[in-house]
């Protein structure tokens, strides 16, 4: 199970095509790529068959942030944890339409801009999970 690394910043979100690309900011651009790599592993590894199935769930946090739990047959996948009520509203409406979202990770610049790993490396990971209703 992948859980976000003490030194990992702030979640991000980002639209790509109207498809929320969510993931944790890090400084660090080789400790992003590898949370990356481990979340494609992690996903792509849990599933047996085309049937198996994901659920996303949102709990709350004792400092009133939530963090976003991605299990599997009742088993936590990973968690990104200190999400913000606006940034959780915004990608709640975008997955309610869409159904899903690109699990990634973003890397943040010296210059302050944010550079997305699933469109610069292309390491991230599409989660489908049809039978979420917030």
């Amino acid at each position: 199970m992948a859980r976000c690394p003490p030194l990992a910043g702030e979640v991000a979100l980002i639209f790509i095509d109207k498809i929320p690309v969510i993931g944790i900011r890090y400084k660090n651009r080789r400790q992003a790529k590898q949370v990356a790599k481990k979340y494609m592993e992690d996903i792509n590894n849990s599933f047996n068959s085309k049937s198996d199935k994901i659920k996303i769930v949102f709990k709350r946090q004792t400092d009133g942030r939530y963090c976003l739990e991605i299990t599997h047959n009742k088993q936590p996948i990973t968690y990104l944890e200190n999400i913000d009520e606006l940034l959780l509203k915004r990608f709640k409406k975008s997955l309610f339409i869409k159904n899903l979202f690109i699990l990634t990770c973003f890397v943040e610049r010296k210059n302050g801009e944010l550079e997305c790993l699933v469109l610069t490396e292309g390491l991230g990971t599409v989660v489908y999970s049809p039978k979420n209703r917030f």
